[in-house]
């Protein structure tokens, strides 16, 4: 099930910053529930959120021992001693830092969760994100392992297509098994 609706906003900051004056947009916002035969997931997405400094992003995962919500996790150390964590970025050239700003990787509870592998220039998450990728991609094509596979990239977009399916023609959609699916 999907569905696309529409809320007045304040138009926030795009790439190249602030319009030249107040307008107030219609935000769409679209949200799907999926269900991957008894695990679930909820798609809740708005383009405004990408820049907006009054839209932040959320995230709730949730699995049978614990659950990550934004940036604090929560999870059982053994059936009877829960435990929670709370992910920090952690960076140079923030407060008082003198060094360039750049964020060096995710920490909790005194472990590194992820690395930045490119501490220069200064990048975004999604920069980063994408730097990663096609290093990743460069090292494949040289003989590597792959690290995300054609397969799981056909899935994306099929469930993304699908969605979108849903969205417009107001009704639920099932998936088929793709073909794709069946090779792995």
């Amino acid at each position: 099930m999907a569905w696309e609706f529409a809320n007045p906003i304040v138009e926030g900051p795009g790439r190249e910053g602030y319009p030249g004056k107040e307008r107030i947009v219609q935000e769409k916002q679209q949200f799907a529930v999926l269900d991957f035969g008894g695990k679930w997931g909820v798609f809740d997405f708005t383009e405004e959120q990408y820049f907006s400094k009054i839209r932040g992003s959320r995230v709730l995962i949730r699995g049978e021992r614990g659950e990550i919500e934004n940036n604090t996790i929560r999870c059982l150390r053994d059936y009877k001693t829960p435990v929670e964590y709370t992910m920090t970025r952690s960076g140079s050239g923030i407060d008082e830092g003198l060094g360039a700003p750049v964020i060096e990787g995710i920490q909790a509870a005194g472990e590194w969760l992820y690395t930045n592998p490119f501490k220069r220039p200064r990048l975004s998450d999604e920069e980063i994100a994408v730097a990663d990728a096609v290093w990743k991609m460069h090292r494949y094509v040289c003989g590597g392992e792959s690290f995300y596979f054609l397969e799981e990239a056909c899935q994306d977009q099929y469930l993304d297509w699908m969605i979108r399916n849903a969205i417009k023609s107001g009704k639920s959609v099932k998936t088929e098994s793709p073909s794709w699916a069946k090779r792995r």
